[in-house]
């Protein structure tokens, strides 16, 4: 006899990785389709459901989303020509730009020194409108902490506002006094874009009440 092999019963089955395996003969009715009417019931009402949802999955993949007009401010934070150089040896300067609520910085331009490049363009999406913005920039340090070298504070014009984009260059004040530390250089704009709303999941409504199988 087979090991695993269960002969108590009817009809015999084998015992297997994946459970009781029947190797007896099978019963007439082994592939013949259930026909009482509450299975048929259940059947024909999960093709429903199935077929609601796959229309429903299909109209949400094919809807073209209503796109909102929107303002972003876009700054591009080029470089800077400062007239002292704070460090030790040569600084490694990094710029640091407040637009209302939000706080955004530059790589650190290393050994830039006096001269620092850095062509970081950020496109900040608006809540509300932006008047002014503040200018910092950094010498970093590794082993105290970063020291503030220069800084401006910018009125924004209605130029700017109005859409037109403005390359050009700011005083920077710091320990040699009011606007005598040097220039950075921006250039800075409203862009209007167009951009659809946040994704909402839809709920998929089934019908019921469902029958009992």
């Amino acid at each position: 006899m087979a090991e695993g092999v269960q002969t108590t019963g009817t009809p015999p089955t084998q015992t297997t990785n994946h459970g009781d395996v029947v190797i007896g003969d099978l019963p007439q009715d082994f592939l013949r389709m259930p026909n009482d009417s509450s299975t048929m019931d259940q059947v024909a009402n999960d093709e429903r459901i199935a077929k609601q949802m796959a229309a429903m999955e299909f109209q949400q993949r094919n809807m073209m989303p209503v796109m909102i007009p929107t303002n972003k401010f876009k700054i591009s934070i080029l470089e800077a020509k400062l007239n002292k150089n704070y460090g030790v040896v040569r600084m490694d300067p990094y710029c640091r730009v407040r637009v209302n609520h939000g706080v955004y910085e530059t790589e650190t331009s290393y050994n830039g020194a006096k001269n620092p490049h850095w062509s970081k363009t950020f496109s900040i999406p608006l809540a509300e409108a932006v008047d002014h913005i503040y200018i910092e920039i950094f010498d970093e340090k590794a082993l105290t902490t970063d020291s503030r070298i220069a800084w401006t504070k910018i009125e924004l014009s209605d130029q700017i506002k109005n859409g037109e984009p403005l390359d050009d260059w700011w005083p920077l004040s710091g320990k040699l006094g009011e606007e005598l530390e040097g220039s950075v250089h921006l250039v800075v704009s409203y862009v209007k874009v167009q951009q659809p709303p946040p994704m909402q999941q839809m709920p998929i409504m089934l019908p019921g009440p469902y029958p009992v199988g």
